[in-house]
């Protein structure tokens, strides 16, 4: 059952959706972001349940069973919540089982389905639910509990945000706190005699489980009790007797019923700790502190004290001493302190205590001789409990799976500090019996436990009881006065004293409270008022006496004795000569040695140097006090050994100075100067420092582990290197550490030594414990952040020593450490853990710190190298043994999390889920890198690992015995839905998973799919979406989770399948036909359980989120709009939404929704906003930023809405039924209301002085911050003072700046990321605006007035963009922006002409537009050309060329009716046109010369935008006049630099082969052959191409072989259905050649010759081409191709060189192919069935036209094809073959000398033969005869007659556009059909004139017949039959004059249709039909006369 079946309310779902745990950590400040009044409203609620804490949720009754039978409950009041039947029995099994009421039963049911993630997923046997939930129910009783002591505390401080509702709350709860805790504390002994539930009796585990929980309960109970009594301060008499009768009943806990069933370790441990709280709560009734401090007068009459109720207090005195077992030794302790007390009352002023006080001073004395004595080990035992007890051990806490709420708190190591402290008021310290284990005692109450809780507890002491009392610090003096000779004590002392405790991760930093103490250690230290020494015999008598006796009279006539020397001590200081010393030990043998303190002030940190010093010049034990030749001179200086120093050169006393000096200088870096500066004053220069010293330790005891006879000195090498860590934090001291790690090998090796570590390691490893391993990594992070700190102020001559160092360091690490650490053996797991995380870490701070390179050739950062290792270990060069412990770890993290949870081991579970924060949080920055670089597509063994599990191992899971492969995809996406995981992990998982994602997608190959690597897909979507839904998760992992679903939804199909419908899409035929939504609408779950469903819940909450948290509603809308973005993909499940008026609604008003000014972005101070630091500016800045990015989003989903609809419109599609069109078309209403929204579009707030200031005043400064820029995708970083620049690294290089240029820094930096988080937010918005105007372009162009506005609108916003002044790199990106947005209104305006009535102001709009694009294009804040020629990353220049072409255009066709511009305006747009014709040609000239040195598809597709506006800037019709732009080309040698780069040009594309789209359409070559198209259509460019010799260059192209062996075909089988990537190029060059030929050709004879050769030499091309014949297929490009191979030869023709001998042959060759040729045209004109079946695809294109056109093709002429709209494709195919027909004609016409023949005498001609033969047989294989002719001019009859009357305005092509044909023309038909049919009467008139010529020289008749019936193998043996003349029979003389015949009926039919055409055409042109009908006749008459 899933709890989508619960019907509820919003406003009471906090009531499950909260915890009673979740309220405990709100509470207790555990989770932030609950306002007070929220929490009020949840305690409130649930005010019942905490009244009855004991007992909450109270027994099962009547009436809640009858409500939950009616199925309907009254909730939080009259709120109804109805459920359905199948939950009424799980509530009465619950409630049945548990003892709990109905109601509060299913409230608690829907709390444990909302917070136990089971709300999705089919639950197991009820026997299972029940255990599940139960462990639910206790937890949340015990929570109710717990949630009463941070009320508690907050009632009590009045600062805390919930002081007021506690007050209220425990109004409720305890209105009478007393009558509360004698409740609480019955109520507690009642379970401890409670028996087993009935229903329990039977089942062995869930009676042990009752008993534990019991435990618990009974624990927390004492919890409360005992801050209830602290709070409320309840301590009177008859409170406390009874508290200790039920105490000692139990035995302070030990007394359970049912104790045989706790006889386990956790049993066990629950006891110990109920004991460890029974005795605190016992300690703090008798308020030992105040006694201490008060008089016995005074606290007698304190009514709340035990004290003033001597009848009590006999009574428990009693009490107590019926137990006195060293278990009661702290309780006994504090009643030593009350009898001690209770022993100075005067009875004469109070009688009552007469009885009581007469025997407290003797009990006192007994009680305290009792509990001190070394049997009863009450040191030891108070010890062990510091050390032991969860209660101040939060690591034992989590380790023995303890109930305490507040581990370590303060209050109860205050507690048991008042007995600590209290021993130094009843006893004399020098006299304790156990006075070490007193020493040890203090130093596990001061110097264990949490560092936060030491430091607190360290400060207390030094502030006030060092103060108050002198027999506090008595424990001091003591020590002082026996240091330095007992060394260890003192040095131990002030070690716990330094307040840094033993741990320091699960409390708060307390960073002030540590220096301070550690400052009051130093202080005290520094200056000791004695020194204690031991003086032998020899010493003291003789003649060589140091020292001699007195007799001190202070000291009643005491021994004291005076040296007679001056003393030097070790350390360095001086004892005067005859100083005066006391005496401190006796004198029982006068030979024995003495001991006497000096009262001498010395340093004692400079005896600790010395110490140092000593042990490492290993010097012996002797006690000589003078030196060899002391008798020779008076001062003495003694060493250790001569003072009496016990253990000078042991480990243990060389770590206790060692450790002493870490505390004090770690993380204190100005007391660590300062100590340091006093070691070394008066030292000489041949002494060692302490640095020199410490590194000198440290290489002994690396050289002492490599003894395998002696065990590792590992305590000793953890202190030198802790020393080290702390060292190199400081700057000075640490330039002498970093010289000694280069050149000493003994720790990490170097090039040519191995280390020695290596071997102290694996000693580790036999033991299984590795202190030494964690301190080495600790060293290393130590080196690598003071490299982090330096950075700010790099020294280039230490940066080298540190990047070696380092790198030698992680190698170590690497080789040594990770790669074989999983494999270690451990005696804790959980030791493994922190190895594999502080390694993990120090890779992140690498990757984090020191960024690697960008692998793209630029230079490398500050220590890149570091982070190169790292990338090449897990992604570039990775291997299994590196990535194989992070893959695996991830992937068995979840089965040992269940494992420890089963087996309670809560310290392991703690530091598995560290290990794998780190983890994910590496493995994301490793693919983060990853994807900056340049080998980001390929795909990595680490992501393959991820995908697939761990490389070279096996990768199950038995968990929940499920039996398939889980992959570490599948584990990870587990972390972020089970909620026995942290909010951290979650957040770092989903994060990993989102740039995994991203990863993947930029694979070159077909990217994995996560979908098929998880175990339950459908399972984990439902998750996500819930947590999606749950309004109190976690904000930023629900975001962190929007982020993933919107990157599946566009990188991932199959998973986005799962969100955006909710389950998986199987496409079935049904979709296609539109009947697949029916079948989505079956289940509404479906829908509801999609996380589409759960965005636009919150979109019904725009307006809400705008105000309070637009973070959220702007992902929401990113997530809408990639959904919308693949809207086809998901068509059915968003049918539903996208006609939902409401969701459009919505949209609408974010899109519209005024942003208002915008919020200051200046820092003037950093604040605290949820624990971390911000600008005082980051929370508006932010929220106007994703305010700004909602609107942006709003707009996109608007425009991919309308694109989808247009994309897949009907032919009934209707704008009006567009939802998404309508609510944007009042955005377009007005002039006024559109301007508005474009000016907000355009807007920016960037400030160019920030930035500025950003770049010089810290940039430059620090050049390393530049390498600290966030490497996350934009999408994914958080708009603020984060965003660019992470200020936290910032922060952590300037921590040792100074403060005042820190703070510049860091505001600076702030200032920067806010003004980019507005000014990038605000670019969004733009490229939203864009894209709406580009999708609804059409749509807009429909409406007349929103054109007009929109070029009026385009002319303001290009004003204010040319009108921008500000400068810097984000202002081009924001520039480009803007652009593209001018752009796409002017596209809105695009060539649809103006209303007549609105023509002079559009014109006007237009023009001023013209003129502010040109101050673009001469603009010197932006100038294009240097961005085109240096700067190509934002490219705006692209933008601005396609508006010069649209402007050119426009101009060109809104100039070409008369008087459309004023003189004024045609003198704008001629400065416009000149200019944009510089930066063009400039631009080309540029892009032609970067082409030269590389191949790059952006540089061509420059190319391809320059030559098309230079296309419409030079047009004939342009107000330019061609001089300018030809000098302009001539300046910058333009023509000869593309005809050089033509000759480098592949035209095969094989150079850029890795680039399919290059392969297809290779770089440059069509753009730089178009471009000398465009110069061969004017004379004089034409003719400068010709003279810069382009007809050279075209025979030095790459495909020069290939064209000289004819064989560039159409295509190639290397790339099956696309087109030859040579053949185009070809072609043009073709074309190119015949208008430089035609233009240049007349007038240059040198030009024909050139033309010639080329011709020759690609002769075998041409020749293959002109021969084709009706047999082979015919394809479009071949079409093309034979088009203009006759046009070039058409126009050698016409050439004035024409008649060259050389020209000559070459035209004859040709006449003769083109005969040939013009024959197998004909054919194919006739035969249209034939001609489409001939038609042969090359691209899929083509072939679906082909295959259109063709189908069920029969026709009967061909002019039924003549028709564009039903077969386009061959209606243009009939065109082209017509017009190349036309030109053989034209072509033939001028080599056969037609018009000689038609002007000359015959004479002139005679001596000519005839081309062609006067036979009417048309034969395919044949040559072109008069037939052909009559044939042709016939069909150019008939088509003249089938298009007479049609429309020649050009039709709308319907043929695709990468069809390499022009698009069917009537007109262009009709002109060539009427050309065809001219030049074929012209060609059949002259040659008929020509036989006729002929006839005229008739040699016989026999001849003439032989020649008739040789006909056939004469005419097909062309050859030979055209060298000799032709001879003309009698047969031939009829064909002559039949020939002659059908040419005339011919003319005669083509006159009108001639006539008619020309008149259609509106021609000025004559009708040669009669002209050459009178030719024909006279010369037919002429012959007849002859």
């Amino acid at each position: 059952m899933s709890n989508d079946d619960i019907q509820g309310e919003d406003d009471i779902n906090h009531l499950w959706d909260i915890s009673y745990l979740v309220l405990y950590q709100i509470l207790a400040g555990d989770i932030e972001g609950h306002k007070p009044e929220d929490v009020e409203k949840y305690i409130k609620s649930r005010q019942t349940n905490f009244n009855n804490c004991i007992d909450p949720f109270g027994k099962p009754n009547k009436d809640s069973r009858a409500r939950v039978e009616s199925g309907i409950l009254s909730v939080d009041g009259n709120v109804k919540v109805q459920f359905p039947p199948e939950v009424r029995q799980i509530i009465w099994d619950i409630s049945t089982t548990l003892d709990i009421d109905e109601q509060n039963t299913f409230i608690l049911w829907k709390s444990f389905l909302r917070n136990r993630g089971l709300a999705s997923v089919n639950l197991p046997s009820d026997e299972e639910i029940i255990e599940h939930f139960s462990d639910h129910y206790y937890e949340e009783r015990f929570s109710v509990l717990r949630c009463i002591i941070p009320l508690l505390r907050a009632n009590s401080d009045p600062d805390s945000p919930f002081h007021a509702l506690a007050k209220e709350a425990l109004n409720q709860i305890m209105p009478k706190p007393r009558d509360f805790a004698v409740n609480v504390v019955k109520q507690y002994f009642l379970k401890t005699s409670e028996p087993f539930p009935s229903n329990i009796k039977s089942k062995p585990r869930g009676i042990a489980n009752y008993v534990k929980r019991n435990i618990r309960l009974q624990f927390v109970m004492l919890e409360v009790l005992y801050w209830t009594l602290l709070e409320c301060s309840l301590y009177d008499g008859s409170l406390t007797e009874e508290i200790y009768t039920i105490a000692y009943k139990s035995d302070l806990g030990n007394a359970q019923r049912h104790s045989s069933m706790l006889l386990d370790e956790d049993g066990v441990q629950l006891l110990k700790d109920m004991e460890t709280l029974w005795a605190m709560i016992l300690v703090e009734l008798l308020q030992t502190m105040q006694l201490l401090m008060r008089s016995s007068e005074d606290t007698t009459s304190d009514s709340q004290l035990l004290v003033s109720f001597p009848e009590y207090l006999q009574r428990t005195l009693n009490l107590v001493y019926t137990n006195a077992t060293p278990r009661y030794g702290p309780i006994l302790l504090g009643w030593a302190a009350v009898l001690s007390h209770i022993s100075t009352v005067d009875t004469s002023e109070r009688p009552v205590y007469e009885e009581i006080t007469s025997k407290a001073s003797e009990q006192y004395h007994e009680l305290l001789t009792y509990i001190l004595q070394p049997e009863f080990n009450l040191f030891q035992n108070m010890r062990q409990t510091l050390l032991t007890s969860p209660l101040f051990v939060p690591s034992t806490l989590l380790t023995l799976n303890s109930p305490v709420t507040n581990p370590n708190a303060i209050d109860l190591r205050f507690t048991f500090k008042a007995l600590v402290i209290g021993l130094t008021h009843l006893i004399n310290l020098e006299f304790l019996p156990d006075f070490d284990g007193f020493v040890d005692l203090w130093i596990a109450l001061f110097g264990t436990g949490d560092e936060f809780v030491a430091a607190r507890i360290s400060r207390h002491y030094w502030d006030y009881d060092w103060k108050i009392v002198s027999c506090r610090r008595a424990i001091f003096d003591v020590t002082r006065s026996r240091f330095p000779v007992q060394f260890k004590p003192l040095v131990r002392l002030l070690h716990s004293m330094c307040g840094t405790g033993n741990t320091r991760e699960f409390g708060d930093k307390n960073d002030d409270d540590r220096t301070l103490c550690a400052t009051y250690v130093y202080h005290y230290f520094l200056n000791l008022p004695t020194f204690t020494q031991v003086i032998p015999i020899t010493a003291r008598s003789g003649p060589n006496a140091v020292y001699e006796a007195l007799i001190n009279e202070l000291y009643n006539g005491g021994v004291m004795y005076r040296n007679t020397h001056t003393i030097s001590f070790p350390g360095g200081s001086v004892l005067p000569r005859g100083s005066s010393s006391r005496l401190l030990s006796s004198i029982t043998d006068p030979n024995d040695p003495i001991i006497v303190e000096w009262e001498h002030h010395y340093s004692g940190w400079k005896l600790l140097l010395a110490v140092l010093r000593n042990y490492i010049k290993r010097a012996g034990t002797d006690r000589s006090s003078l030196s060899s030749d002391a008798e020779h001179r008076r001062d003495i200086s003694l060493t250790l050994g001569a003072v009496g120093m016990e253990d000078t050169v042991s480990d243990e006393t060389i770590i206790d100075a060692l450790e002493l000096i870490r505390c004090v200088i770690d993380k204190n870096s100005d007391l660590a100067a300062e100590l340091m500066q006093g070691l070394e004053s008066g030292d000489t220069a041949s002494e060692p420092d302490l640095v020199e010293v410490t590194i000198r330790i440290l290489e002994d005891a690396l050289q002492r582990s490599t003894n395998p006879r002696i065990s590792p000195p590992s305590k000793l090498i953890i202190s030198a290197t802790g020393v080290l860590t702390a060292l190199i934090s400081l700057p000075v001291y640490a330039y002498r550490v970093w010289p000694f790690f280069r050149s000493n090998h003994t720790l990490f090796g170097n090039d040519n030594n191995a280390p020695i570590t290596p071997s102290l390691l694996a000693a580790e490893r036999i033991v299984g414990k590795y202190p030494v391993t964690l301190n080495i990594i600790a060293l290393i992070r130590a080196l690598l952040t003071q490299t982090t700190l330096s950075l700010l102020t790099a020294d280039p001559v230490m940066q080298p020593v540190k990047e070696t160092v380092l790198l030698r360091a992680i190698k170590f690490i690497h080789k040594e450490i990770w790669v074989e650490h999983t494999a270690w053996k451990y005696v804790s797991i959980a030791e493994r853990f922190e190895i594999s995380r502080e390694v993990s870490l120090l890779y992140r701070d690498i990757l984090l710190n020191c960024p690697p390179p960008t692998f793209t050739g630029t230079e490398n950062g500050i220590f890149s190298t570091l982070a190169s290792f790292i990338m090449d270990a897990f992604v570039f060069r990775a291997n299994a043994a590196s990535i194989n412990p992070l893959v695996n770890s991830i992937n068995t993290g979840e089965e040992l999390m269940n494992a420890f949870t089963k087996a309670n081991r809560h310290y392991d579970s703690l530091r598995l889920l560290q290990m794998l924060e780190s983890y994910l949080q590496l493995v994301r920055l490793l693919l983060e890198n990853k994807r900056e670089s340049n080998l980001a597509g390929k795909l990595s063994l680490l992501e393959q690992a991820l995908c697939v599990g761990a490389i070279g191992g096996t990768n199950t899971s038995s968990v929940d015995s499920r039996q398939f492969k889980v992959t570490p995809i599948d584990v990870i996406t587990g972390y972020v839905q089970y909620r026995f995981f942290n909010s951290t992990l979650a957040f770092d998982s989903i994060r990993l998973l989102s740039t995994l994602c991203r990863s993947l997608a930029l694979s070159h190959v077909t990217p994995p799919s996560i979908v098929a690597h998880l175990s339950d897909a459908e399972g984990t979507a439902a998750s996500f979406i819930r947590i999606l839904r749950h309004p109190w998760d976690d904000l930023q992992l629900r975001i962190a989770i929007w982020h993933f679903v919107s990157l599946t939804v566009d990188a991932q199909p199959a998973l986005s399948s799962l969100f955006v419908r909710g389950k998986f899409h199987i496409p079935t035929p049904d979709d296609k036909k539109g009947k697949g939504k029916e079948k989505d609408d079956e289940t509404d779950s479906v829908k509801d359980s999609s996380a589409v469903k759960v965005a636009c819940e919150a979109l019904g909450l725009w307006d809400s989120l705008w105000d309070a948290n637009p973070f959220l509603l702007a992902t929401v809308l990113e997530f809408l709009e990639i959904v919308w973005r693949h809207a086809l993909e998901h068509k059915s499940a968003l049918e539903s939404t996208r006609t939902d008026t409401t969701f459009w609604e919505a949209i609408a008003g974010i899109a519209k929704r005024e942003l208002g000014p915008a919020p200051e972005w200046s820092t003037s101070s950093f604040i605290y906003v949820d624990g971390q630091l911000h600008s005082d500016c980051h929370a508006p800045a932010q929220a106007y930023a994703y305010r700004t990015k909602s609107k942006a989003h709003a707009l996109q989903i608007l425009a991919s809405d309308i694109e989808f609809a247009l994309s897949t419109k009907k032919p009934d599609f209707n704008s009006t039924k567009l939802l998404s069109y309508q609510v944007i078309q009042p955005y377009f209403g007005s002039f006024e209301e559109f301007n508005d929204y474009m000016g907000e579009a355009i807007a920016t707030y960037y400030s160019q002085q920030c930035h500025e200031a950003f770049v010089t005043e810290v940039l430059d400064i620090y050049p390393s911050l530049k390498g600290l820029q966030n490497i996350e995708a934009i999408d994914e970083r958080e708009y603020g003072d984060n965003y660019l620049f992470p200020s936290e690294l910032a922060r952590l290089r300037t921590k040792h700046s100074t403060e005042e240029e820190a703070e510049t820094i860091l505001q600076k930096l702030a200032n920067v990321n806010l003004n980019l988080s507005l000014a990038d937010s605000e670019v969004s918005l733009t490229r939203s605006w864009r894209r709406l105007l580009q999708v609804a372009c059409p749509l807009l162009r429909s409406n007349n007035s929103v054109r007009e506005y929109a070029l009026a609108v385009a002319e303001s916003v290009s004003g204010d963009i040319a009108r921008e002044s500000r400068i810097g790199t984000p202002m081009i990106t924001i520039h480009s922006e803007r652009l593209w947005l001018l752009l796409a209104l002017m596209e809105v305006t695009w060539f649809t002409p103006p209303a007549a009535a609105n023509k002079t102001k559009h014109i006007a709009h237009f023009v001023a537009l013209m003129s502010h694009i040109r101050e673009l294009i001469t603009s010197v804040h932006f100038p294009p050309g240097p961005a085109l020629r240096l700067d190509r990353a934002t490219r705006f220049y692209r933008t601005l060329i396609q508006m010069i072409h649209f402007c050119a255009r426009k101009a060109r066709e809104t100039g070409s009716e008369p008087k459309a511009y004023t003189s004024e305006q045609r003198l704008i747009i001629g400065s416009f046109l000149a200019d944009s014709i510089r930066f063009i040609i400039d631009g080309l000239r540029d892009t032609f010369d970067l082409a030269k040195t590389s191949l790059d598809a952006e540089i061509d597709k420059d190319m391809e935008l320059l030559v098309a506006a230079f296309e419409q800037c030079t047009r004939s019709s342009m107000p330019l006049s061609s001089t300018l732009w030809l000098s302009k080309c001539h300046e910058v040698d333009l023509i000869r630099t593309s005809l050089d780069l033509l000759i480098k040009t592949d035209f095969t594309g094989l150079r850029n082969a890795a680039s399919p789209p290059a392969r297809r359409n290779p770089l440059y070559a069509r753009h730089i052959l178009f471009f000398h198209l465009i110069l061969a259509r004017l004379p004089s460019s034409a003719e400068r191409l010709a003279n810069d010799g382009v007809v050279l260059a075209y025979a030095n192209v790459n495909i020069r072989d290939a064209l000289s062996t004819g064989t560039v075909e159409p295509t190639i089988s290397e790339l099956p259905g696309e087109r030859n990537p040579s053949h185009s190029p070809w072609c043009t060059m073709l074309a190119v050649l015949s208008n430089v030929t035609n233009v240049v050709g007349p007038n240059s004879q040198a030009l024909i010759e050139e033309v010639i050769g080329l011709i020759h030499l690609y002769g075998s091309q041409v020749t293959q081409t002109l021969t084709w014949h009706v047999g082979e297929p015919l394809t479009l490009p071949f079409l093309e191709e034979l088009g203009h191979v006759v046009s070039l030869f058409n126009a050698v023709a016409n050439s004035r060189d024409a008649r060259d001998a050389a020209t000559q042959s070459t035209l004859q060759t040709y006449a003769e192919r083109a005969s040939e040729l013009l024959q197998n045209l004909n054919y194919s004109l006739s035969h249209p069935n034939h001609l489409a079946s001939l038609l042969d695809a090359v691209t899929s294109e083509e072939r679906a036209e082909i295959e259109k056109d063709t189908k069920n093709l029969s026709i009967e002429s061909f002019t039924e094809l003549l028709d564009g709209s039903k077969r386009p494709l061959l209606a243009a195919v009939i065109q082209k073959t017509l017009c190349i027909t036309r030109d053989i004609m034209l072509s033939l016409v001028t080599i056969s000398a037609a018009e000689t023949i038609l002007t000359d005498d015959v004479s002139e001609w005679s001596s000519r033969d005839p081309l062609l033969t006067p036979i009417s047989k048309v034969a395919p294989g044949d040559t072109a005869s008069i037939g052909t002719l009559l044939e042709l001019g016939t069909c150019a009859v008939d088509i003249l007659k089938h298009l007479s009357g049609t429309s020649l305005t050009q039709q709308k092509p319907t043929t695709a556009s990468t069809l390499s044909l022009l698009p069917f023309s009537p007109k262009t038909t009709i002109s060539a059909a009427l050309q065809l049919l001219e030049t074929t009467l012209i060609y059949g008139v002259t040659q008929m004139t020509m036989w006729i010529a002929v006839s005229e020289q008739h040699d016989g008749l026999r001849q003439m017949e032989m020649d008739d019936m040789n006909h056939e193998r004469d005419f097909n043996e062309k050859q030979q039959q055209q060298r000799r003349r032709p001879s003309v029979g009698v047969t031939n003389l009829a064909r002559v004059e039949e020939s002659t015949a059908d040419l005339k009926a011919l003319l005669l039919k083509a006159k009108p249709v001639m006539d008619k055409t020309v008149e259609q055409l509106r021609l000025e042109h004559q009708n040669l039909a009669g002209s050459l009908m009178h030719f024909l006749e006279k010369k037919i008459r002429a012959a007849d006369a002859r």
